[in-house]
């Protein structure tokens, strides 16, 4: 018969003379009442809110940015504002909003991609008073392919963003012949050509205390490089978005930053305070090469020589030049049909997996990485495949930069089933590094990677 001592479970008839013994028996002195543990759910202070809260004044304000417009290819610079001594910015409150107008005449029907506060980037750039800090390149693809494994109660808060369906995006740019249900009708109607762009890829402004631009001596600077048009329009119909076709064109207009305040002397203080010395925690997103294959190509060598202090990721995406083709491009991301991948790290076999990785881990290491509650393992079989190889030791979430100390040269080899037909892949790879931005007497003086 089994029964329950304290957390172990034991057979009676087998060990009761073993817990009889001294060294199982509570102490002597044990008592009950000192840093007693009841569980979450009978706990006597147990409350499902904390009193004592701080009451702020809070404001959301729109500020319009000059240039109000941008065209396809052009660079927005866009500076944070100093504010008040004793107003900060509320984390993950900031982004930019904008008026999407498209043009042309020959194609009434046209309209613009899916997710499009990402896809309208292709790239950003962070500066401290124009010293760079951090740089993402392709970030129309990397930050699209992140998006799809948000969760769909993230998506639905992302609707701003773009994150929604063709015929609700056709009613937001005002297409003719829209169609869709309702409650698309009433987001067109009320969100119209009004889009976002997220802030949400600098920690700074996210995950750590109230932004103070007042307290910090150098000034943050974000680069914007927008997209040609191509990379954003939609024709309607496949000959209408033919590469002769150049009757599609884009202006953002009435390009404003948004975002929430809170006014408060004495957290004012505490924020200047801690800018006098402060780490803080930030993911680099480098776009290490993007690599052609042919489709029938069954073994890939993807040789990574780049020091890096803190590798957490890397992830390859592969992408069908057809499925990005001029006013017709797509989210899918294309399943590379792996056999078995071989990492080998200075010299030595078997990193990662003692033997070598297969085909059926690549869902088990991408959920390293991502929450299953966005993309199935079906989904990701066939439209939002990546590899990902996670070389950190923990998988704690709380845990920062225990990734690969990698300064030697890093050997990929993914063996795969070349596909049937002709054609080409782009092998898109992305380095995760886990790095620390550095504040030191109210200026930016570092960041490490």
């Amino acid at each position: 018969m089994l029964a329950r001592y304290g957390n172990k479970m034991i057979d009676e008839d087998i060990n009761r003379e073993r817990y009889n013994n001294e060294d199982f028996r509570q102490p002597a002195n044990f008592d009950h009442n000192v840093n007693p543990v009841y569980g979450e759910d009978i706990d006597p202070n147990r409350s499902s809110r904390i009193i004592r809260a701080q009451h702020f004044k809070r404001q959301h304000v729109v500020n319009t940015i000059t240039p109000n417009s941008v065209k396809p290819g052009a660079t927005l610079i866009v500076e944070m504002p100093k504010l008040g001594k004793n107003d900060m910015i509320v984390p993950g409150s900031i982004f930019l909003s904008f008026n999407m107008d498209i043009s042309g005449t020959k194609d009434a029907k046209r309209s613009v991609v899916l997710n499009l506060g990402r896809k309208i980037i292709k790239k950003v750039s962070i500066k401290f008073e124009g010293k760079p800090e951090r740089e993402i390149d392709e970030y129309d693809e990397i930050m699209t392919y992140m998006d799809l494994w948000l969760s769909k109660k993230e998506k639905a808060r992302r609707v701003f963003q773009g994150i929604q369906s063709e015929e609700g995006l056709k009613h937001r740019v005002k297409t003719n012949g829209a169609n869709g249900d309702d409650g698309e009708k009433a987001i067109g109607k009320t969100l119209g050509k009004r889009f976002r762009i997220p802030f949400d890829f600098f920690e700074l402004l996210n995950d750590v205390i109230p932004f103070s631009q007042y307290h910090l001596r150098d000034k943050l600077q974000f680069e914007f490089t927008f997209n040609d048009a191509k990379s954003v329009i939609l024709g309607s119909t496949d000959a209408l978005a033919s590469s002769n076709e150049r009757d599609y064109d884009y202006v953002a207009n009435d390009i404003k930053m948004e975002y929430d305040i809170i006014t408060d002397e004495y957290l004012s203080q505490t924020v200047m305070a801690k800018y006098n010395r402060m780490i803080v925690p930030v993911r680099h997103i480098f776009r290490y090469t993007t690599k052609t294959i042919n489709k029938t190509d069954t073994i890939i060598n993807l040789p990574i020589n780049i020091d890096v202090d803190r590798l957490s990721h890397v992830l390859i995406f592969a992408i069908d030049p057809d499925d990005r083709k001029e006013f017709r491009r797509n989210d899918t991301f294309k399943n590379l049909d792996v056999t078995k991948v071989k990492v080998q790290y200075s010299g030595k076999p078997n990193q990662l997996y003692s033997g070598d990785l297969l085909t059926e881990n690549s869902y088990d290491q991408i959920l390293k990485l991502f929450d299953s509650n966005g993309v199935t393992m079906g989904e990701f079989l066939t439209t939002k495949y990546a590899l990902c190889l996670d070389f950190r030791p923990s998988l704690d979430l709380k845990l920062h930069g225990n990734g690969l100390k990698l300064n030697d040269e890093l050997k990929i080899e993914i063996n795969r089933v070349g596909a049937a037909g002709t054609g080409n892949l782009n092998l898109h790879v992305f380095l995760l590094k886990d790095g620390h931005l550095n504040i030191h007497e109210n200026g930016f003086r570092n960041i490490l990677i």
